[in-house]
């Protein structure tokens, strides 16, 4: 496949570019910045440094590409820093995804577009509603989620009226090496790093602990994304979860497990969120009645290679 990626640069798109070029597709894309680009990522790769809300751009780069598929990653996807940017967190998940959209549905030969959601968008469900369907109603809790799902109406609009062939996945939280700080498994990591090499006390400052969501690794959730392309139907909604949830204290037990040094834990008024929801638990079933795909890196796995990724990185 001719593939397309919005927001190369970024902590999945490395990733999906990785999964991509291993099989032989040729990959494309967008990046804010070249200089955000990793070092995993392939010097010859035809990344091409855009804004996706420059739309006459991304107009140009799409013409110019002729991609058979789309996977849409560009966004403002961390809940916190969301909230202190509502204004640019509503351009580009919601203008930003208009653009792309509209210049996909321009193409003669139309591709396929990979829309990315999030979780979140279905708001507090009650535990004896989950594991949660892709049918159960949004009510978006946060400025991400709601410019999450508006996003997702978009793209419904273009699927109906424009005739473009948009399939949106709502994923759950997911980790791995490499991921930015700002997220909760790797800024524990990070601070656990920090603690064992002498840059700071021991001490690893958390958020709320209570809170229990579904973790998949970043590696299963790309392969994910490939299959959705593959063999997911336009028009329809999946969820990619691990249908398992854990609570953020268990997370922290087990990074905390990986070291020798002993660490103390101190809650931040700093990182506790407004509005937090107490579960995130999806099902998966849907998505892997129509691909096939489950996953298959445990958490613990994925942790210990994400506290090994700060160790390598902070030493």
């Amino acid at each position: 496949m001719r593939v397309f990626i919005t927001g190369a640069e970024g902590f999945v798109g490395g990733y999906l570019i990785e999964h991509l070029t291993a099989r032989g597709d040729k990959v494309s894309g967008t990046a804010l910045s070249a200089e955000l680009l990793g070092s995993h990522i392939p010097p010859e790769l035809d990344v091409h440094e855009c804004d996706i809300l420059d739309e006459k751009k991304l107009n140009d780069l799409l013409q110019e590409v002729t991609p058979d598929a789309i996977v849409h990653l560009a966004a403002m996807s961390s809940v916190s820093i969301a909230r202190t940017q509502p204004g640019l967190t509503a351009r580009v998940n919601i203008q930003g995804t208009s653009n792309l959209l509209d210049a996909a549905s321009k193409l003669v030969s139309k591709p396929k577009v990979l829309i990315v959601s999030t979780c979140e968008v279905y708001g507090p469900v009650a535990e004896d509603e989950c594991p949660i369907t892709e049918e159960h109603p949004i009510q978006p809790m946060s400025i991400y989620a709601a410019s999450k799902a508006c996003a997702e109406v978009l793209a419904g609009f273009y699927a109906r009226a424009r005739a473009l062939p948009v399939i949106i996945v709502r994923s759950f939280n997911h980790t791995g090496p490499r991921q930015a700080p700002a997220f909760v498994c790797s800024a524990f990591a990070r601070q656990i790093t920090e603690v064992e090499l002498g840059k700071s006390e021991p001490v690893v400052r958390v958020g709320n602990l209570a809170a229990r969501r579904d973790f998949l690794d970043v590696r299963d959730v790309v392969r994910a994304y490939v299959l959705a392309l593959e063999k997911g139907s336009a028009g329809v909604i999946y969820n990619i979860c691990s249908s398992h949830a854990v609570s953020i204290r268990e997370v922290l037990e087990t990074l905390l497990s990986l070291s020798d040094t002993r660490i103390e834990i101190e809650v931040s008024k700093e990182l506790l969120r407004p509005l937090d929801i107490p579960l995130l638990l999806g099902s998966h079933d849907r998505f892997s009645e129509a691909t096939g795909w489950l996953p298959e890196i445990p958490l613990g796995q994925t942790l210990k290679d994400l506290l090994d990724y700060w160790r390598r990185k902070l030493a």
